[in-house]
């Protein structure tokens, strides 16, 4: 049985290792990459059924403009993207809503970076 395969974009590295961890137990063929440049190079290679992105990295819109250059590709935009971040919390906006009732974001979840893996999980199986 063929593997879904999911690339991790993220700087935190804990975050990274301990979700690619989970997500290999749980029996997919997992990449990850600690920004979106390297992201970038992995795609094209690699042809990820999904993309976690982190919307924070070297820059605070780092992940939007990841996904902007990916909906415009051809051949991954119709990739399903799970943008994740910290930043809902802290600054009190519930960017989930927000992100979703986007029409030009096809296939795109917002989950927050609050460890639950359960919703993480579920977003992966509605997503593929």
């Amino acid at each position: 049985m063929k593997k879904n395969k999911i690339l991790i974009i993220d700087d935190d590295v804990d975050l990274l290792a301990s979700t690619k961890l989970l997500l290999e137990s749980k029996n997919y063929e997992i990449e990850t990459a600690t920004n979106s440049k390297i992201g970038l190079g992995i795609i094209k290679t690699f042809h990820p059924d999904l993309i976690i992105l982190d919307i924070m990295m070297d820059t605070q819109l780092e992940g939007f403009n990841f996904l902007n250059e990916l909906k415009s590709a051809d051949n991954f935009k119709e990739t399903p993207v799970i943008m994740s971040t910290g930043m809902a919390k802290s600054i009190g906006v519930n960017m989930r809503a927000a992100i979703e009732d986007v029409d030009s974001l096809p296939k795109t979840r917002f989950i927050d970076k609050s460890g639950n893996w359960e919703e993480l999980l579920e977003a992966i199986k509605d997503l593929l």
